[in-house]
């Protein structure tokens, strides 16, 4: 939930060089799914436990609750809290909105979504265009040498979700520590709401046995 308020706030920032905005916590809680079904009281709790997270733990954001009102928020360079955030001109990459606007901030796991901003940060890098490479075991070093079953849940994941492509060493009797590490291709994000649409239609026409039999299929081979 750190993770998706800081986006949020991210995301919301204007350019002012003060780096401050005041949060609506209702706009907050129908971005997090927590509007529906939760009290106010109870959600702003929640926003409110996580601003401190961020604050003081993290040292991303100066937080200002007001009582009765909505909170300012500031958000803090990365290297000196002490000073307002600036947006960064190096050693970034753009996220797209349409990963807010289709819900994918609340359809992939944690893993996947920290996957994500890894194939986003290498392949805006990349001399391979539009693929990118490098081992699990590098992967894992250069981003907060996290475990690599992370890793590896979370592309598979992705690319499950068909928001990844990857490509794997030709097959061959070599060791696995002397194969080539596998070549990742970050994929356009698409609305799920209109592929699920689609594949009921897909249903309706050929038939539920049919189309169970046609997934199960599609699913060995990642389609």
């Amino acid at each position: 939930r750190a993770f998706d308020i800081y986006l949020y706030l991210l995301r919301n920032y204007d350019g002012n060089p003060e780096a401050k905005f005041t949060l609506f916590y209702d706009t907050l809680a129908k971005y997090l799914g927590i509007y529906d079904g939760w009290t106010a009281t109870d959600y702003r709790r929640q926003i409110i436990k996580v601003f401190r997270k961020l604050e003081q733990r993290y040292k991303l954001i100066k937080f200002e609750p007001r009582y009765a009102k909505e909170a300012v928020i500031t958000l803090l360079d990365y290297e000196n809290p002490a000073k307002a955030y600036e947006i960064p001109e190096e050693l970034s990459f753009e996220l797209p909105n349409d990963y807010f606007e289709f819900g994918w901030n609340r359809i992939l796991s944690f893993r996947a979504k920290f996957c994500l901003f890894i194939n986003l940060a290498c392949s805006n890098v990349s001399d391979t265009k539009p693929y990118w490479s490098k081992s699990v075991a590098t992967i894992t070093k250069q981003f907060g040498g996290v475990g690599q079953d992370i890793v590896n849940k979370g592309m598979g994941e992705l690319r499950r979700k068909k928001l990844i492509e990857v490509k794997y060493d030709t097959l061959t009797d070599k060791p696995y520590e002397k194969r080539m590490p596998k070549m990742y291709k970050i994929l356009k994000l698409y609305d799920p709401k209109e592929l699920e649409l689609k594949l009921k239609g897909i249903e309706e026409k050929y038939g539920k046995e049919a189309y169970a039999q046609a997934r199960k299929y599609a699913e060995m081979v990642f389609e």
